[in-house]
């Protein structure tokens, strides 16, 4: 069966699922790689971002392709990197419990989520840092669709997450789904770090059964 990413969004563009973190486990377990952040974007130093990699090219944290524009690095570098070459896992895996049962525990059908996964990090977006808007594929095959985790000071109204002309309402802690091939936009204007996990995973047949069989709204 080939799947598109369409098939996936055919259920709605913002998508809660079952599957999720504790919170607070989890930003205790990351207190650990406070040295680790680095600039998200290093060919726009101007906005303030930061970003911690939990699956990359080298499983080594800081700088670096994962969690940069990969198509100006493969202009500035002379490489040909795409999605599906990230995926060896950092030290933040293996030290977060919560990382380790959201990617690994199979649900009820089977699936686990790991063996879809690819690039993956955490983002922070401090007081005024922001995306501008943009979509993150225009390609005819999408290869990846994204999951993202909201965790800390991520909801209206101070922290916007823009989809369209939708402002998005999200629960900390649950996993989306989310058609991010819209237009799009984050700004944080609150007086705190918004975090998030932003996990890139393969369309394939199994990915979407698990998007599918996860569905907090059935």
């Amino acid at each position: 069966m080939i799947v598109h990413a369409r098939d996936i969004f055919q259920f709605g563009n913002q998508l809660p699922l079952t599957k999720g973190v504790k919170v607070s486990r989890l930003m205790d377990n990351l207190k650990q790689f406070d040295d680790k952040w680095a600039q998200y974007n290093d060919f726009k130093p101007e906005v303030s971002r930061q970003g911690l990699c939990v699956i990359n090219d080298s499983g080594v944290n800081g700088p670096g392709p994962a969690i940069s524009s990969i198509h100006q690095w493969n202009r500035k570098h002379g490489t040909e990197l795409h999605e599906e070459d990230f995926t060896v896992t950092t030290p933040v895996y293996d030290a977060c419990i919560d990382l380790k049962n959201l990617f690994e525990e199979k649900d009820h059908n089977g699936y686990s989520l790991l063996p879809h996964c690819f690039r993956t990090h955490f983002l922070r977006i401090p007081p005024g840092g922001y995306f501008p808007p943009h979509r993150d594929n225009l390609r005819i095959d999408q290869n990846t669709f994204r999951l993202i985790v909201p965790l800390v000071n991520c909801e209206p109204p101070w922290m916007r997450f823009m989809l369209g002309n939708e402002s998005l309402n999200w629960d900390s802690g649950t996993m989306y789904a989310v058609n991010t091939t819209l237009g799009h936009q984050l700004f944080n204007t609150g007086t705190k770090d918004s975090i998030w996990l932003v996990i890139n995973a393969h369309v394939n047949e199994d990915s979407y059964n698990y998007v599918a069989g996860n569905l907090l709204i059935t």
